[in-house]
This record gives structure tokens, C-alpha cells and sequence, in this order.
């Protein structure tokens, strides 16, 4: 290490991260941190914590971060393939990269908070609002020690970074202010589920289908409704953007509450019903 664990703790406090103690060669907080994720630690907690003591540092990602989301890779090759991408390659060039035991980290930040889920088809996990990870130096279990693999140590803004980066596949849901939310907007959690089912089996009956793309046509466009229904098993790029824009122009109105009950689609009301699907504007 070239330089003590509290030399780096204090670095990241000043670039606005929460920091936490967390055991040496291991991931365990020391401390009951869900406090921190509401604000940050004081110079002196800092040097409480850190101050010639042998630990690993953890970095708290959300809000209290300025919106900090970390992209867990599982591994080098998954995080390969997801920056091939021409738009994503030139964000991801710009900001903190770093490696772990077997995987990846990038270090991002962007303008709304996002929670953490995971979309394991692609081997990534979302660190965002109520999560950590662990920074460098730490050390892993393994021996392996945390490493800054970027040229730079800065942390780039993406706005709207799940649209983005179409990580609105996601098979995952999170709360944000008590309100069930997918990554492209507050929705029910029939909704959600159907989502998910698309993201991880690959196929829905006709009327989810139908449901879900016309509910996702009145908060996102075509293109990334196409990007969610590239998930399916038998997904016909031509066959899939006629049936969308289809609905798109003809301003379809997915089926109500009570109709997806009958459908089975529904398996209990919750506290949206009837509001949220009973007409869409």
C-alpha cells in the first residue's frame, strides 16, 4: 500500500463519498453504517475509524454520494463486452475504474438515484441507493488487493445512465420514497413482475405482452420498449417494432386493473389499485 487507509479515506470524503470501516480482508461493516446512508461522515469520525488502523474502506453508493452507482461486474469478461459499445466505451474511459478480486467496479454517478439489483444475464450488479462496495486499497479474502485500473481517479456524471445503458432490463425492483419503481419509472407491481419475467424466462403470455408495452409506451419511446422486448426468446426485430409502433400510434391503453385480475395477471390488489391502471394518460 503506498500510502495509509486513512490518507485514502480522506480522499474520498472530500470527493463527496460516504466512507465506512469495514474488516480487513473481509467485507463486513464495522459499524452500523445505515446511518451513513443519509449523510456523510465527519473529519473526525474519519480519523476514529481509520487512523493508523489496519481496515478495508467502504464506499457507500446513492444519494448521499451525489447519486454514486457502482457497476459490479462478476467478471473481466462481462465487463468487456458491456463497454464495447462505442458511447459506453467513451464514458467508461473518463471515469474511475477499478479492479477486484475477479470482477470489475465503474464508478459513476448520475442525476436521480437508483437502487441496486442485479441482471445476472449479464453478470452485473447495480450498487446504488442503500448499497456499498469496497473501495481501494481494501484487501479481498482472497489476498487480492483493490486496485485503481483507470487513468483517472474522477467519477463521470451520466445522466438518465439506466436509459443509457438499457439497464432497464433489469430483472430487479426497488423502493425509492415507499413507492415500488422499476429503472424507467414508478409503475405497479404487476408491471414489474411482468418485466422481470421477460428479463429472466425470456417469454410472456399475449395479453402480458400487450399490457407491458403499452404501459411502457406512455413513459419511455419505442426504441427502448424495443430494447426491454429484445429479452424475449423468440424476439423478431421487424415482426416486434411493427407491434409497437402499432400501439404507439393508435394510443392503446393497456387493460385495467380489474381486467388483469380476471386474467390472473394480477395475483392481489395493491395500494396503487384501481389508480394506476385503471385509465393511463
Amino acid at each position: 500500500m503506498d500510502k495509509p487507509i486513512y490518507d485514502y479515506a480522506v480522499e474520498y470524503l472530500e470527493k463527496g463519498l460516504s466512507v465506512i470501516p469495514v474488516e480487513y480482508k473481509g467485507k463486513r461493516p464495522l459499524i452500523k453504517w445505515k446511518e451513513y446512508q443519509k449523510r456523510l461522515p465527519t473529519t473526525e469520525e474519519i480519523r476514529e475509524w481509520f487512523y493508523n488502523k489496519e481496515l478495508n474502506i467502504g464506499v457507500v453508493t446513492g444519494e448521499v454520494s451525489d447519486n454514486l452507482v457502482v457497476m459490479d461486474f462478476d467478471n473481466v469478461d462481462s465487463y468487456k463486452n458491456f463497454f464495447l459499445d462505442g458511447e459506453r466505451r467513451a464514458i467508461e474511459q473518463i471515469t474511475m475504474v477499478v479492479k477486484t478480486n475477479r470482477g470489475v467496479h465503474v464508478y459513476l454517478r448520475t442525476n436521480d438515484p437508483i437502487g441496486c439489483y442485479k441482471i445476472e444475464k449479464i453478470g452485473l450488479d447495480i450498487k446504488g441507493e442503500g448499497g456499498y462496495v469496497v473501495a481501494p486499497p481494501s484487501v479481498h479474502p482472497s489476498g487480492v488487493q483493490y486496485s485503481v485500473i483507470s487513468s483517472t481517479r474522477d467519477i463521470a456524471v451520466v445522466n438518465d445512465l439506466e436509459s443509457r445503458f438499457s439497464l432497464y432490463l433489469n430483472k430487479g425492483k426497488n423502493h425509492v420514497n415507499g413507492e415500488v419503481r422499476t429503472t424507467v419509472g414508478v409503475y405497479p407491481p404487476c408491471i414489474v413482475d411482468m418485466a422481470e419475467d421477460l428479463v429472466k424466462k425470456g417469454e410472456l403470455d399475449h395479453v402480458e405482452r400487450l399490457t407491458l408495452a403499452a404501459y411502457l409506451l406512455h413513459s419511455i419511446d419505442v426504441e427502448k420498449v424495443m430494447e426491454v422486448f429484445k429479452c424475449s426468446n423468440d424476439f423478431d426485430e421487424s415482426k416486434t417494432r411493427y407491434q409497437i409502433e402499432w400501439l404507439k400510434n393508435r394510443d392503446y391503453k393497456p387493460y385495467s386493473c380489474d381486467k388483469l385480475i380476471e386474467f390472473g395477471i394480477c395475483k392481489e390488489k395493491c395500494k396503487l389499485y384501481p389508480y394506476m391502471l385503471r385509465e393511463v394518460k
